[in-house]
């Protein structure tokens, strides 16, 4: 479940050249951390030369045994005002607890200054009952480029009028299920599986697949960019980097994120930042926690927070509240897409998301700049708030 490496391991005998981007303290220091607490480098998300090979050379273990166990380790955001953004990460040789690790992290930012933020490589789960059949070599309808095909191509002395874009929603969650009969005729473009770091991203726990087809059915115009960052043994904070750093290469204009985090992640913020820098508008459940201490990547300020009611217009009972939320939409017992051509009912602030990505994707399509505070104004606008209660005040997508 490890980030993908971009770099190559080298000996310790290598030479650090005259770019180099650690210290040659930081490189001493940096080994003999690793050497201390029996950790590895990884992997990493850079795509700097100098850097991969300061960094790779610090290892004093065998990489390839301890990647093979897949270890929780820790996630390194390195310095911001050295790079536009990088993250490694460190695997243990055998299973620590999050406790310990959050010791170990603090030695480690304390002692190498290029390092911005060392933080445990938190858990990310999705819910939902798993799904199996067997997994086609590459799916058929899966296409690396959108054509257009238009009926009539002989030419037309009608005046020219506006097309709307066609506009691309990541969805990063648990997968899709393209063969579903509801994406028959819904442009599926191929995506990354950050879990076994391929294209292959047939969803075991059946919620990507639902957020895929509440996007699809209330906007069937869009192309979806699957991204699988969980399966049903569960997924990380590094899948989720390395599933957004795809994505931003990919330039989508809408991401959904139907998932979260209970603590905040500094390197998490960093890369909500970039994608909010590239103008991709980030929708981001607020959690189900029934809670105002934020969830994320939903409470940074760079993302688009959607808490959720029911079709009275009240707040669901789980539905995360406060300042930080954006905008709500219906989130209670939306039937959707499961994988084999099944269809269920689902609850919560992910099955809202999906509809403002929906919402979001139609905005985008017409003419005009938008940016994300332009975005949400728009959805604001002229709109039924919810009354009362711990999201009153807050404006009703329908």
């Amino acid at each position: 479940m490890g980030l993908i490496l971009f770099g190559v391991i080298l000996s310790l005998q290598w030479e650090p050249g005259p770019s180099q981007w650690l210290s040659n303290g930081s490189i001493h220091k940096l080994h003999a951390l690793n050497a201390e607490h029996e950790m590895v480098i990884d992997s990493l998300l850079s795509e700097h030369y100098y850097l991969q090979a300061d960094l790779f050379q610090t290892n004093s273990l065998d990489v390839k045994n301890i990647k093979e166990e897949d270890h929780q380790g820790l996630l390194i955001t390195l310095d911001q005002d050295l790079l536009e953004h990088g993250f490694l990460m460190l695997q243990p040789s055998e299973a620590l607890s999050e406790e310990e690790l959050e010791k170990i992290a603090e030695r480690y930012e304390a002692v190498i200054p290029e390092f911005a933020s060392v933080e445990v490589d938190q858990n990310v789960e999705l819910f939902g009952e798993p799904h199996y059949r067997v997994v086609p070599d590459e799916y058929v309808n899966l296409t690396e480029e959108t054509e257009l095909i238009f009926a009539d191509e002989e030419p037309s002395e009608e005046p020219e009028v506006f097309v709307p874009p066609l506009i691309r929603v990541g969805i990063i969650d648990s997968g899709i299920d393209p063969y579903h009969e509801a994406f028959d005729e819904v442009n599926i473009i191929k995506g990354w599986n950050t879990i076994t770091d391929d294209t292959v991203m047939y969803d075991d726990v059946g919620h990507g697949t639902h957020i895929a087809g509440i996007v699809t059915a209330n906007n069937p115009t869009v192309e979806i960019i699957p991204y699988k960052i969980v399966d049903k043994n569960g997924g990380r904070l590094s899948n989720v980097l390395e599933a957004f750093d795809k994505a931003i290469a990919d330039e989508p204009n809408v991401i959904n994120a139907s998932f979260g985090l209970m603590s905040p992640s500094y390197s998490l913020e960093v890369m909500m930042n970039e994608a909010y820098l590239n103008g991709i508008i980030v929708v981001a459940a607020a959690g189900n926690s029934d809670s105002s201490k934020g969830f994320y990547p939903a409470t940074y300020n760079t993302t688009l927070a959607v808490a959720s009611v029911d079709g009275t217009g009240e707040a669901m009972e789980k539905s995360n509240f406060g300042n930080w939320i954006d905008i709500a939409a219906n989130g209670h017992q939306i039937k959707s897409t499961l994988p084999d051509d099944k269809y269920g009912y689902k609850s919560g602030t992910s099955q809202a998301a999906a509809l403002i990505s929906s919402r979001v994707a139609e905005i985008l399509a017409l003419e005009g700049e938008w940016t994300l505070e332009k975005v949400i104004q728009a959805l604001q606008e002229e709109r039924i708030q919810v009354e009362s209660g711990k999201l009153a005040g807050v404006s009703i997508v329908d």
